[in-house]
């Protein structure tokens, strides 16, 4: 059975009990799991690809405790990995949910999704916001007087630090109270200033385009307590966006059409909110939520508003701020993007 007909006989809630099982941290994330799921699901496998999955046992080599694990699926392209074989090891005796569950824990490991290159985390952006500037400073000169000449170098505008000098850095003595004065002072400012572009760039995310939310209606976010960001998308067809046929231009909904009370993706989303997450919500009091949308593929006023209304009657606060973005970038479906706060 290849990994594709797998997922494609499990319901993904039979999944969820075994996902949950991993580790507490992923009980925020089991929607992360779901939109996963079901992309995979409406991908169709590489029709010309052949390979094997193995699920077996797995740590002889670190002592007496053993597990099951899902080898040969983590980074590869997604439909390669839909067209491999799935290869149950001697005395794996595990139902097939629990093995999609492992399979699909395994495929999103690292978090990447089909569309980005999950290396790119650890490539600079562009800078945003004067806190990047800042940030980028305060780097700058520790690089150029706190590391020697001779350890490091410059690659396509990167700073760059021999391995010779963080080993070196790695086993140091101790400092005097001067240095670890001066190497905490460091620390705690660029701790403040990745917290406040975070802030900014949640901020940006909402105002800028087209927007309905103003500078004034979030700024305060800068000046919160602490808070929380999660970010959703709809999954409502196959991954693959539509052709810019006339046909696919019949079938795009208008304004019009899309004057109903529900629209299927702002479900899809609220579900992800209020039935795959456990969100302990006592601990914020102020919540801001915007939905992101494609001029092509609108979202009617009616749907939008019984969507918030929803969001305001679970979430409960006093202070919920919510907006529609128009966002050229988002193709069919749409994107969701919720900020929970803790006021001073």
């Amino acid at each position: 059975m290849t990994l594709k007909k797998l997922f494609d006989k499990v319901d993904f809630d039979s999944l969820i009990p075994y996902l949950k099982s991993y580790g507490k941290r992923y009980v925020n994330s089991i929607y992360g799991f779901r939109e996963a799921y079901d992309i995979l699901r409406n991908m169709e496998p590489s029709s010309d690809f052949e390979g094997e999955a193995m699920v077996r046992w797995s740590g002889e080599a670190y002592g007496n405790e053993q597990w099951i694990g899902v080898f040969h699926l983590d980074g590869d392209i997604w439909e390669d990995a839909l067209a491999k074989r799935i290869v149950i090891g001697e005395n794996v005796n595990l139902s097939m949910e629990e093995i999609a569950a492992k399979c699909l824990w395994e495929i999103t490991f690292y978090g990447f999704t089909p569309e980005q290159d999950g290396f790119e985390r650890f490539v600079r952006h562009e800078f945003r916001n004067r806190y990047d500037i800042l940030l980028d400073r305060l780097e700058e000169s520790e690089w150029r007087h706190q590391t020697p000449r001779k350890y490091r170098s410059k690659h396509d505008g990167m700073r760059l630090t021999s391995w010779g000098w963080v080993k070196k850095d790695l086993y140091r003595k101790s400092m005097n109270r001067s240095k670890r004065m001066r190497e905490h002072r460091q620390e705690t400012r660029k701790e403040y200033l990745k917290s406040m572009s975070r802030r900014e760039n949640n901020i940006l995310d909402f105002v800028e385009g087209k927007s309905t939310f103003v500078r004034r209606d979030v700024d305060f976010i800068l000046d919160v307590k602490y808070g929380k960001r999660y970010d959703y998308r709809s999954v409502t067809g196959p991954w693959e966006s539509v052709s810019d046929t006339m046909e696919s231009v019949e079938k795009r909904p208008t304004e019009e059409k899309m004057e109903t009370d529900h629209d299927m993706r702002l479900d899809y989303i609220l579900d992800s909110i209020t039935k795959y997450q456990s969100l302990d919500l006592t601990q914020y009091d102020n919540a801001v939520a915007g939905i992101f949308y494609s001029p092509e593929y609108p979202v009617g006023h009616l749907a939008l508003s019984g969507f918030w209304t929803e969001i305001r009657n679970f979430f409960g606060y006093e202070d919920i701020r919510t907006g529609a973005i128009c966002d050229t970038g988002c193709g069919r479906e749409i994107r969701a993007v919720l900020l929970l706060n803790k006021m001073q």
